[in-house]
């Protein structure tokens, strides 16, 4: 009976200390549980980085769509600091990373380190792309739709072809030609009003207001050289107040002038350079400063010329 119980004792790992047969049965059950801990472990992180690579776009990809954006925001307008901001945003909300991104007024540069995050094996962990962006505009309403498309990718993290669809979308999204004939001749007739002119100087204003819209968009189709179409423009508009001025019409040439030149100065890309100068972005400022002052040079260029081809 005792032989049995000490039996027992050996297979169940009890015993009395001290007798010289303590069972290794216990040491063995823990070293299994450690084991079998361990490969779940081990294969639960390696389906959670696997999954991570399914549900991630590949970081080339992620820095093309937020170049993509952000080369879009830089020819509607937007300021440095925002454009830097969305690409930042954009690239950090898909790789939780080092993102470098500087913006100039016609170029863009971003680097994105992925060496700290889980990808793709023979994948770069260092993505640099650059965008060089040729002509720049002002467009509020496309602005606004980039903005909104920033949010819902940091958000949801769709992939490259939803936001190239949806980039496409925005892009298609033409203003209307009438409202924006309409807002020429208002600027155009209030400012020659605001600065001391007739209503008859703002009804020439408006008039010269609706060729140089028509001009505008068939000098943006075929010349690249932003500072040759604001100056054939401000020639066209001294042009026309130099005809009304030798005209019968009692108007007052520099008034006309006035409301014209209102459609060509360079006001938000100024503001936005001073902007850029108070910020800290002292090169991106002082670019965009250069710039309008040249586009003020040109501007008056073409008024002179005008002005001395009438002798007026």
């Amino acid at each position: 009976m005792r032989v049995r119980l000490a039996q027992l004792d050996r297979a169940f790992g009890y015993g009395p200390k001290g007798r010289g047969f303590e069972s290794s049965n216990a040491r063995s059950t823990g070293s299994r549980l450690e084991s079998r801990l361990l490969l779940f472990c081990t294969t639960f992180l390696n389906s959670y980085f696997f999954f991570l690579r399914r549900m991630l776009m590949k970081p080339e990809l992620v820095v093309r769509s937020a170049l993509d954006i952000g080369e879009e925001m830089l020819i509607s307008g937007a300021e440095t600091v925002r454009v830097e901001d969305t690409v930042s945003r954009i690239c950090r909300s898909y790789y939780d990373c080092r993102v470098d991104v500087t913006s100039y007024m016609n170029a863009i540069f971003v680097s994105m380190d992925i060496s700290c995050c889980p990808h793709e094996e023979g994948c770069p962990e260092i993505i640099t792309q650059t965008r060089r962006v040729l002509t720049t505009s002002n467009d509020f309403t496309v602005l606004e739709d980039l903005n909104t498309l920033s949010r819902y990718i940091c958000a949801n993290r769709p992939e490259y072809d939803d936001i190239t669809r949806r980039i496409a979308d925005i892009k298609a999204e033409k203003p209307n030609p009438s409202k924006l004939l309409l807002g020429y001749i208002m600027a155009a007739a209030f400012f020659a009003i605001m600065f001391g002119g007739t209503w008859l100087d703002a009804v020439c204003s408006g008039l010269i207001s609706i060729y140089i819209f028509y001009l505008k968009r068939s000098v943006d189709r075929r010349l690249d050289n932003q500072l040759i179409r604001i100056f054939l423009l401000a020639f066209a508009c001294g042009v026309g107040a130099c005809i009304l001025h030798i005209s019968p019409i009692p108007v007052q040439m520099d008034m006309i002038m006035i409301g014209n030149v209102m459609l060509l100065i360079p006001g938000l890309a100024l503001t936005n350079s001073l902007r850029d100068l108070m910020t800290g972005d002292i090169v991106s400022g002082t670019l965009r400063l250069v710039n309008s002052l040249l586009i003020a040079v040109f501007i008056a260029c073409g008024f002179v010329l005008s002005m001395i081809l009438f002798q007026v």
